[in-house]
C-alpha cells in the first residue's frame, strides 16, 4: 500500500457538519462516503478518532445529548473495523502503512445495509403470517385455584382459558394413597353400614331400593396430599362464602377408575367425547385425557340422562341412587355380582339450588362451572318431578376436583338376576 500525503484532520469534521445539514438518519455512513471522495483514503483511522472526539465534545455542550449516542455507537463500530483492516494490511505487507484503503469497508457497509433491509422485510412478512400469541399467555391465570383451572380440559367451549398456569398437570399426579380395611365393631364401619343399609334397602319410589344388597367390606382411604388440597379448598370457600357445607355423599363410577380417584382425586368431565381407539379413555363413558389428546376430539353430546346439570362430578345422598351409576361389577360364586362404591366428603360451599324441572333436556348440559357467585349445584329430589327434566332423588354437582375427598370404599353384593342391563359384569 502506498503512502499518501496526510490531509488535514479537520476535513472529516467538515464532512460531518455538511452531512448533518443534509441528512437526518445514517449520518456516520454518509459522512464516510463524503470523506472518501475528498480525502483519497488517507489517514482514515486517525481521522475517525478526531471525529469521535469532536462528537463527544459536542454532546457534552448540547442539552439533548441522546441524539449523539447512536452516532457514537456507529462510529465506534467503524473504528474497530478499520483498525482490524489496518492490522490485517500490516501483516500482509510487513510494513507500517500510513493510510488505509477503506473501499472494501464501504462496499461491506453497503452490502450489510442491503442484507439488513432484506432480512427486515422478510421478517415482517413472516410475522404477518405467524399468529402472534395472546398477551394473556404470559399472565398468570387468576382462575387457577389449588393448581386446577376448569378450562384445562376444554376444547370447544367459548370460555377456554388462554392464561399461563403454574401447574401444567394436576399437582396430585405423583401422589400415593393407603387402603386400610375396617371391621364390624369399629365406629366408622358401623356408622357407614347403618347409613348404607338405610339408603339402599328402603325407598318409597319403585326401582330405587335394593333390599337384597349385602355389605361385604369397607376400606378406609388415606391420601395426605389430596387431603391437604381438600383443606386448602375448604379455607378458600370459608373466606369466600363463610360456609363450606361439608357432607358425606356417595359416588358411583367404573370400578377400574377407583384407584385413579384415590390417587389423583376426581376428574371433572371435559367437553369432548372419549374415542374408542384412545388407549386411556376408550372404554369409559367420559374422557379422562387432557385437551392435548389426539384421539378424544369430538364434542360431547348428551345421551340418556348424563350430565343433565352440567359437566361436573355428581354425588348422591342415597346409596341406591349411586348404585345406578356403578359399573364393571365382578361375578363371584353362586351367581352374585360384587360392586364397589365410593364414599366422599364433599364441600358444597354456597350451592345453586334448582327446585324445579328444566325447560328442556339440554338446558344446562354445556355448563362447565357453577352459576356466578355459587360453588356447586344442589338439585333436591321431588316426587312429582319429570323423569327427563328433573330428579326424584337429590343430586349434588361440583366443578372443582378438590371439593371432594374420597374417604371410604364400600364393597357389596347383589344377586345376578337383580342387576340391571347397564351393570355388565367383567370377567
Amino acid at each position: 500500500m502506498t503512502n499518501k500525503k496526510p490531509h488535514d484532520s479537520n476535513l472529516i469534521i467538515a464532512c460531518y457538519k455538511r452531512v448533518r445539514k443534509l441528512h437526518k438518519t445514517n449520518i456516520i455512513f454518509h459522512t464516510l462516503q463524503c470523506y472518501k471522495l475528498v480525502s483519497e483514503n488517507s489517514y482514515y483511522v486517525e481521522s475517525l478518532l478526531v471525529l469521535k472526539e469532536y462528537i463527544q465534545a459536542r454532546s457534552k455542550r448540547s442539552d439533548s445529548s441522546d441524539r449523539y449516542v447512536k452516532e457514537l455507537s456507529s462510529l465506534q463500530k467503524t473504528i474497530s473495523l478499520s483498525s482490524r483492516l489496518q492490522r490485517r494490511s500490516m501483516k500482509e505487507n510487513d510494513e507500517h502503512p500510513t493510510s488505509v484503503n477503506f473501499d472494501n469497508y464501504i462496499d461491506k457497509v453497503d452490502h450489510d445495509r442491503q442484507s439488513k433491509d432484506l432480512v427486515t422485510s422478510k421478517t415482517k412478512e413472516l410475522r404477518q403470517k405467524i399468529k402472534k400469541p395472546p398477551k394473556s399467555a404470559s399472565i398468570q391465570c387468576r382462575y387457577e385455584q389449588s393448581g386446577f383451572c376448569r378450562s384445562k380440559n376444554i376444547r370447544h367451549h367459548k370460555h377456554r382459558c388462554k392464561y399461563k398456569h403454574i401447574y401444567p398437570v394436576l399437582p396430585t399426579e405423583v401422589t400415593s394413597f393407603k387402603k386400610e380395611a375396617l371391621f364390624p365393631g369399629h365406629v366408622e364401619y358401623d356408622n357407614l353400614a347403618i347409613k348404607f343399609y338405610k339408603t339402599m334397602h328402603h325407598s318409597h319410589l319403585p326401582n330405587l331400593a335394593f333390599p337384597s344388597a349385602k355389605l361385604v367390606n369397607i376400606f378406609k382411604i388415606s391420601n395426605l396430599y389430596l387431603k391437604l388440597k381438600f383443606e386448602e379448598r375448604k379455607q378458600y370457600l370459608l373466606s369466600k362464602s363463610k360456609n363450606t357445607d361439608e357432607r358425606k355423599l356417595y359416588h358411583g363410577t367404573y370400578s377400574s377408575m377407583h384407584r385413579n380417584v384415590f390417587k389423583k382425586g376426581f376428574i371433572v368431565p371435559p367437553d369432548y367425547e372419549p374415542n374408542p381407539r384412545c388407549p386411556r379413555s376408550g372404554k369409559l363413558s367420559i374422557s379422562i385425557c387432557g385437551a392435548s389428546c389426539s384421539y378424544c376430539t369430538q364434542p360431547h353430546r348428551r345421551h340418556g340422562g348424563c350430565h343433565m346439570y352440567g359437566l361436573g362430578v355428581y354425588f348422591f345422598d342415597r346409596a341406591a341412587k349411586s348404585h345406578h351409576h356403578v359399573r364393571e361389577p365382578t361375578i363371584v360364586k353362586n351367581n352374585v355380582c360384587q360392586f364397589k362404591m365410593i364414599v366422599c366428603s364433599v364441600l358444597l360451599g354456597k350451592p345453586y339450588v334448582i327446585d324445579k324441572d328444566l325447560a328442556h333436556e339440554d338446558q344446562m348440559h354445556d355448563k362447565i362451572l357453577a352459576p356466578y357467585g355459587h360453588d356447586s349445584i344442589f338439585v333436591p329430589g321431588r316426587k312429582d318431578s319429570s323423569a327427563d327434566l328433573g330428579v326424584r332423588r337429590s343430586e349434588f354437582v361440583i366443578f372443582h376436583p378438590f371439593q371432594a375427598l374420597p374417604t371410604h370404599e364400600i364393597i357389596y353384593e347383589i344377586p345376578l338376576h337383580l342387576c340391571g342391563p347397564h351393570h355388565k359384569p367383567v370377567s
